[in-house]
């Protein structure tokens, strides 16, 4: 760099190569050295505030900035959720019991209500918490067995706030209506949103707790008529996202909540499993009244 070095300023477009910022620093128009305001050297540029000089080789990498975390927002939908429960008379309980098979003490446990949702008319509704317990979401059931989520709910999980008290492993279940099931049966049980949702929440629930065995449990949804029609989905597959979610999503589940968990062993085991065959989940199960908590619990390998 010689004395007759003609300078430029840093600029957003081409921040400083030594600090990363985009004002204050310079560069020789050759790219020999840069002049930081920040960042010292061993050689002072001379004057106050006059910045240190760094000699460059032509391969400095631009150092990464750090992006500032975002804000987490957190939307509370807890006072709509116990209106709902609170509107909720026994009837409308007892009917949606009967209509799933489940009792309607499962139900009220889980804070299942009743309301009035635009278009939509009149709905059973379901609190969804993340892993700190705060509701997050709505979950609505209509008349019609349709399903839909209130407007600004995230997705979460639908989960006893004494889950971890039931005796037995916990089972991590698909769907609300399999929750009210397990509980009708007497198990300790968490419901994700879908066949691979709401892992991550579990993992910090798991480890913020005393250890316990883990089963997730996926839905025997098989759709055969579905292989071959996508080369990564052929005739002979042996299940994937298209032709077996219930089993994908299930063993998905299992290394989430494995990967993303602080404390794995404290889980063990943590498998999956299908619910008896023939039966596609755990609401089935309850509905055929053919199976106990002991029986279930001896079918899945569990003393």
């Amino acid at each position: 760099m010689g004395n007759n070095a003609v300078w430029v300023r840093v600029s957003r477009a081409e921040p400083c190569v030594i600090c990363a910022h985009p004002d204050w620093c310079g560069r020789t128009a050759d790219g020999t050295a840069a002049c930081c305001m920040r960042v010292e050297s061993d050689t002072p540029m001379g004057g106050e505030n006059a910045g240190y000089l760094h000699r460059l080789s032509g391969s400095e990498v631009l150092p990464e900035r750090k992006p500032k975390p975002e804000v987490e927002r957190h939307i509370s939908f807890e006072g709509e959720a116990n209106q709902c429960f609170l509107s909720g008379d026994n009837g409308h309980i007892e009917l949606l019991a009967r209509n799933l098979g489940v009792t309607a003490d499962a139900l009220r446990l889980m804070r299942c209500g009743w309301g009035l949702f635009g278009g939509m008319g009149y709905c059973w509704t379901f609190p969804e918490k993340d892993h700190l317990g705060r509701v997050i979401g709505i979950s609505l059931r209509m008349t019609s067995g349709s399903k839909r989520m209130v407007e600004g709910s995230k997705r979460g999980l639908v989960y006893l706030d004494n889950w971890d008290t039931y005796l037995g492993p916990t089972l991590i279940v698909e769907g609300a209506s399999d929750v009210a099931a397990c509980i009708s049966m007497g198990f300790s049980v968490i419901g994700r949103p879908s066949n691979i949702g709401g892992a991550n929440m579990i993992a910090k629930m798991l480890d913020a707790r005393r250890p316990r065995p883990v089963l997730v449990i996926g839905e025997r949804d098989e759709k055969p008529e579905k292989r071959g029609e996508f080369a990564w989905c052929p005739d002979d597959c042996r299940g994937c996202r298209h032709c077996y979610p219930g089993k994908v999503g299930a063993i998905e589940t299992v290394n989430t909540i494995a990967r993303k968990s602080h404390h794995p062993r404290r889980m063990a085991p943590l498998r999956w499993r299908f619910p008896p065959s023939p039966f596609k989940d755990m609401r089935e199960v309850q509905n055929s009244t053919e199976w106990s908590k002991h029986d279930l619990l001896k079918h899945w390998g569990y003393k």
